[in-house]
């Protein structure tokens, strides 16, 4: 039985906040760590001047920051090892303008992939957007983790500071590890 996987990529196949930390360290002179990013936003966890918040912005249309994330332990091997008998479909919230980019950071380790959707603000519509359903969704942001798994999608959440809110949900599974997402899909 083939199925459907939805994929995201930054804090599931990318280490997105490592590298967007390591860099608002370099810009702002000051430590920003993981254990206060309890929020999804990092202007909820921590305090910007209003310059330093543009500034923060500007960092997301930097082609380094994007380039220089890390796979997540796991992922590449995870990817090549559910793509043999899945459909992976990713979709990410990353901006338009981290198109070519993305494409070159999933070329530059080989990331297996079907589609790739830019969703932005609107990753639970994607489902209603293709002609096929998901069997999974592997996410770590909190909002769209309830939103897929309120359209009876089964979710497999990567455990973060920033989606600890997240109750109990019978579509949701927690993970450290995608050695895990693979145990659960098998």
């Amino acid at each position: 039985v083939k199925l459907n996987i939805g994929v995201d990529i930054d804090g599931v196949m990318a280490d997105a906040d490592t590298i967007f930390r390591k860099y608002m360290k370099s810009m702002f002179k000051r430590e920003f760590p993981r254990s206060k990013v309890k929020r999804f936003k990092y202007e909820n966890c921590f305090e910007f001047t209003e310059y330093e918040f543009k500034a923060l912005y500007s960092m997301f249309s930097d082609e380094n920051v994007w380039m220089d994330m890390k796979p997540i332990k796991g992922a590449v091997d995870g990817l090549k090892h559910l793509s043999r008998k899945n459909k992976i479909i990713i979709a990410t919230s990353r901006p338009h303008i981290t198109k070519d980019v993305t494409g070159r950071w999933l070329k530059k380790y080989s990331f297996p992939y079907n589609e790739i959707h830019f969703t932005l603000d609107k990753k639970d519509l994607l489902p209603k957007n293709v002609n096929y359903t998901f069997d999974y969704f592997l996410e770590d942001h909190p909002d769209f983790a309830v939103k897929l798994a309120n359209l009876g999608i089964k979710v497999i959440l990567f455990s973060y500071p920033w989606n600890e809110s997240v109750k109990r949900h019978p579509k949701i599974t927690r993970v450290l590890s995608w050695q895990r997402v693979l145990d659960i899909i098998s």
